[in-house]
């Protein structure tokens, strides 16, 4: 098979809940291909899926070194640094994928997740507030603004947040948390 097809492969297996098929068809087609980023991107993304974050890490460095200015990467390296508590890696992560991409909504929603975790709650607050003046419907951040509202004592912020969160939720009109609609 050419990597191309141990790439396709990979596709069919995972909709099947077949994450070790195709996590073998995606490395099995990086032997043959390295240069081949989608392989890279999925296989992350698997690895992440399992829980698996040192390996998902292992695979976003390498993909950074064969697109090194896309900040969807770098995004994705910070959320893995994060849930491995790795929290310094993290915040210069989602900084570095913003000095690509200003706009990028979700690294700042991410940014705030990890400047919780710090106990920086003040700076979790603007983090999640840039993401929500840059992308209303970033529902994951009404959310996590609620949370560090809670954490704050500040109840009232807190519940108007968790009530834009609770639209969100029941219709489903804005984005899905982390994974499920990003390219990583």
């Amino acid at each position: 098979m050419t990597a191309a097809e141990y790439y396709n492969y990979g596709l069919e297996s995972i909709k099947k809940s077949g994450f070790d098929e195709a996590i073998a068809a995606w490395q099995k087609a990086l032997e043959l291909e390295p240069t081949m980023i989608n392989a890279y991107e999925k296989l992350g993304k698997a690895y992440y899926t399992q829980g698996k974050f040192d390996k998902a890490g292992e695979i976003y460095r390498k993909e950074l070194e064969l697109k090194p200015d896309d900040p969807m990467i770098y995004y994705s390296l910070g959320v893995v640094y994060r849930m491995n508590e790795q929290f310094e890696d993290a915040v210069k992560m989602q900084t570095k994928a913003l000095s690509l991409n200003p706009n990028l909504a979700t690294a700042y929603n991410e940014l705030g997740l990890t400047y919780c975790k710090q106990k920086k709650l003040d700076e979790a607050i603007d983090a999640h507030k840039t993401a929500l003046e840059l992308d209303p419907n970033l529902g994951t951040a009404h959310n996590y603004l609620g949370v560090v509202y809670l954490l704050k004592g500040m109840s009232a912020e807190a519940e108007e947040e968790f009530n834009q969160f609770k639209k969100y939720e029941a219709g489903k009109s804005m984005y899905p948390p982390h994974g499920a609609a990003s390219s990583h």
